[in-house]
């Protein structure tokens, strides 16, 4: 882990598989989805986290699902909005709340107001910071960033790695150390904050995002702490 920070990722897959297997709609199996996360959330910090990124929807997302999907996804996050300003964890934690992603060039105008809002309110708590990407897309991201600073060419190769770390959405965010994803599927998508995951450990289980329990988190998490005993210097 990082000298200062122990950094999260996770990209949770399975809300749709899981709503199949037990015969509900999708909508049902976002909304166990979001269950999930809010038990994850609420009880994560006791295990020295200091960034707690959530991958909540993709650009992919975004532009593939029906629209009657993406509506249900839209209010979901919208109550979770209301929710987290009203969550006693997160004025008794000073918990920083961060957003990054193409979520203003696709999300209701409300439902962006009301992370806003969030984000506004909670810049100065100096606890744990939680992140959520929403219609993000990390190779996007690149992109943009790497625009951003063409014209800045003749730079040192450690000015062009600041100007690139200081251009980026997620350029807040520390290195990720653990990087968990669930749903069965051993592979990164759309090279999400590859800037930040050099070095992570990468942690893949086929548990269902709505199933994924504070037991498997810290499966995870003792998996890395062991990792680093192991191969440390």
């Amino acid at each position: 882990m990082s000298n200062n920070t122990f950094h999260i990722f996770i990209i949770p897959d399975g809300n749709r598989r899981f709503a199949k297997l037990k015969g509900l709609s999708s909508h049902k199996g976002h909304l166990a989805g979001y269950g999930a996360l809010k038990n994850i959330l609420k009880n994560i910090w006791g295990h020295d986290v200091t960034h707690f990124t959530f991958w909540a929807l993709s650009l992919d997302n975004v532009k593939k699902r029906t629209p009657k999907e993406i509506e249900y996804l839209f209010k979901i996050l919208a109550t979770g909005a209301k929710e987290l300003k009203e969550s006693k964890e997160f004025r008794e934690r000073k918990i920083r709340f961060r957003l990054a992603g193409s979520f203003k060039d696709f999300l209701p105008p409300q439902v962006v107001s009301k992370f806003y809002e969030l984000e506004n309110e909670t810049k100065y708590n100096a606890g744990p910071v939680f992140t959520l990407l929403l219609a993000y897309d990390g190779v996007k991201e690149m992109g943009e960033a790497i625009e951003a600073i063409r014209q800045k060419l003749g730079k040192t190769e450690g000015q062009i790695k600041e100007l690139l770390s200081d251009n980026l959405q997620t350029g807040f965010l520390p290195p990720v150390d653990l990087m968990i994803r669930t749903g069965g599927e051993p592979h990164l998508s759309a090279g999400a904050l590859m800037w930040q995951m050099q070095n992570a450990h990468l942690y893949f289980t086929e548990t269902l995002w709505p199933d994924f329990s504070m037991e498997e988190l810290s499966k995870a998490i003792n998996d890395v702490k062991n990792r680093e005993r192991r191969f440390g210097s």
